[in-house]
């Protein structure tokens, strides 16, 4: 790697990490449509590209999420038994998810994560809480765990860490607190973007179309200054989020990310 792609990717981790911070969308909504475009250019084949976008962009969000996670460690807003029970499902729903990818063409793929951008992108266009309905306490774990094996899978086909889908349940259907809930979805988007990225890795151990210096469809090499990058502006986002939203910059954020999902579900 050279030093301006070291460069780019840093900047491009940068980006990430400030979005991430400040809106709560998730970084990998920003990396993975950056690697495609990295990949593009460097050669590496449209068979292999995506699956070794998603399973890196996964990687990256592995160290961002512990971050989170360690930056909320004492705050005491984490629900931990919650946690572990959608953590532990959607661990298994990920690993699954991953392994499925390694099969599935990346027209489908970039479909899936395309989806998902367009509930990030209403996310940012609205924050109320939907009416939801708590369940009786002897179902809500069986409920929460379906949730969490659900959104795992979901979210390790689309690339993504899974705040995205972790944060709606527990806030609009579980009716946790906001705090609550963003801090626990840190914990079960760490657990389950670690299993994830596991996944991808197993999945493209033996695919002889993959460029050199990875492992299986993860490119740590890459993945190094997008992480750079994205640890300390994800902090510095965050930081400014917790003092002010801007509305118009989070539309225009939105509006960004509905054509990039656009773009992606209409992808030939």
């Amino acid at each position: 790697m050279d030093l301006i792609t070291f460069l780019l990717l840093l900047l491009g981790g940068c980006a990430a990490g400030l979005v991430a911070g400040y809106s709560g969308v998730g970084a990998g909504i920003i990396i993975v449509p950056l690697l495609l475009v990295y990949y593009k250019a460097a050669g590496v084949t449209s068979l292999v590209a995506t699956h070794l976008a998603f399973g890196t962009s996964l990687f990256v969000v592995v160290f961002g999420a512990a971050l989170s996670v360690y930056r909320s460690r004492t705050e005491g807003h984490v629900l931990w038994r919650t946690a572990l029970i959608m953590g532990c499902s959607g661990v298994l729903g990920a690993a699954a998810g991953s392994l499925a990818a390694g099969d599935l063409p990346e027209s489908t793929l970039k479909r899936i994560f395309g989806a998902l951008v367009l509930l990030a992108a209403f996310q940012l266009f609205t924050n109320r809480r939907k009416p939801g309905i708590r369940p009786d306490p002897p179902l809500i774990e069986v409920r929460m765990a379906a949730a969490g094996a659900f959104t795992g899978s979901v979210s390790a086909l689309g690339g993504i860490g899974g705040g995205v889908l972790f944060f709606p349940f527990l806030y609009s259907y579980f009716l946790v607190p906001l705090k609550k809930a963003s801090d626990t979805s840190g914990v079960v988007s760490l657990m389950t973007a670690a299993a994830a990225s596991a996944g991808y890795l197993y999945a493209g151990l033996h695919e002889p179309l993959l460029p050199p210096a990875v492992v299986g469809f993860v490119d740590p090499l890459h993945a190094l200054p997008l992480i750079l990058g994205a640890l300390p502006c994800f902090i510095a986002g965050a930081s400014l989020g917790s003092r002010s939203r801007i509305p118009a910059l989070q539309k225009m954020l939105g509006v960004f990310l509905v054509v990039m999902a656009l773009k992606m579900l209409l992808a030939p």
